[in-house]
């Protein structure tokens, strides 16, 4: 009886893993979807279930960036929205290992709420040079 119940109950927190694992795979691809992507730009958002992760994936320190809404219309890029510019230190591309930083609603610009319309994007990106990236609507 100790074994079926031992069974059981590894059966059961597998099965809860697995749930869990599919139900964070389901928000993934929900919050991906709602991500803009620039195939062009370096400076990269990624889902994290309904988190989003901003990634460096160039040569240079980041010392600060902006968020915003953007839409595509006939082939058309608007900005609909911006966030404050948020003072941050993400390091450089490290040979393969890309530095990113977990995205939280902070300051004014939630996640979601905050592009209800249109895709959350990275807009603008200061490098530690003094250079400045902006997405080009």
């Amino acid at each position: 009886m100790r074994i079926s119940l031992l069974a059981l109950g590894l059966l059961f927190s597998a099965t809860l893993v697995a749930q869990q694992q599919s139900y964070f795979d389901a928000e993934t691809r929900k919050t991906q979807a709602w991500l803009f992507d620039e195939p062009s730009a370096e400076y990269k958002l990624t889902a994290q279930g309904r988190g989003v992760d901003f990634c460096n994936h160039s040569s240079q320190k980041i010392t600060g960036f902006r968020l915003g809404c953007v839409e595509r219309k006939d082939g058309e890029l608007s900005i609909l929205k911006e966030g404050d510019f948020e003072e941050w230190n993400l390091e450089a591309k490290a040979s393969e290992t890309v530095s990113c930083a977990g995205w939280a609603a902070f300051h004014g610009f939630p996640l979601r709420t905050g592009c209800e319309k249109g895709q959350f994007a990275v807009v603008e990106v200061k490098l530690e040079d003094g250079t400045v990236w902006n997405l080009k609507p």
